[in-house]
């Protein structure tokens, strides 16, 4: 009888210190720390901005100063002939067009009144200025036309270069210029000009 309590015995301590051998349990997992304990490495990442070539050259030669602008626009109004684009470095862009242009209208013009027949004034004479009124006629036209597209592109496409360069320095984070200023023309014939200051 002792030795069967001794086998019980024996089997219940081995049975103690299997228990013992096994494992313990992991500990439980932390809870969610929300969106926050996302790692900065896997946050989102907008996809790089990819520029022209046309606005990397315009970006890297930046904003038209406003003296040049509107030194360029008024030089384009009192003279023509390609002057203001001159001023505002774009003769090469556009300017030549209109030295060209009005440099022809004003030799229509001289052609025209030095072929004038200034002794036919009789209305039944055997003389004809219809030809040199063609000229005349046609080279002021021509004139007024190219010199009034002349300074409209002077005004017009340096501001929107410049609100151009603008919206890519915008797009790409960069700090705006802590002032700017701008020239616009109104539809009504008049004009706009202001300071705009960033904080």
């Amino acid at each position: 009888m002792k030795r069967l309590g001794g086998v019980v015995m024996m089997a219940m301590l081995g049975g103690v210190a299997q228990a013992q051998a096994v494992p313990p349990e992991p500990p439980p997992l932390a809870p969610y720390a929300g969106p926050s304990a996302v790692p900065p490495a896997y946050a989102y990442q907008p996809p790089p901005i990819q520029l022209s070539p046309e606005d990397q050259e315009l970006l890297a030669e930046g904003e038209m100063p406003v003296g040049q602008h509107v030194g360029g626009g008024v030089l384009a109004f009192a003279v023509g002939f390609g002057t203001g684009h001159m001023v505002q470095g774009r003769w090469l862009e556009t300017g030549w067009i209109f030295t060209l242009t009005e440099a022809a209208s004003i030799g229509a013009i001289v052609y025209g009144v030095s072929h004038w027949d200034v002794s036919c004034t009789d209305i039944g004479a055997k003389c004809s200025n219809a030809n040199a009124a063609t000229f005349i006629i046609g080279g002021v036209v021509a004139s007024m036309g190219f010199h009034v597209w002349e300074v409209l592109d002077a005004f017009i496409v340096p501001a929107n270069r410049n609100r151009r360069v603008r919206e890519l320095r915008g797009q790409l984070g960069l700090a705006p210029r802590p002032y700017s200023f701008y020239v616009a023309p109104h539809a009504d014939g008049g004009g706009q000009a202001g300071l705009v200051l960033h904080f």
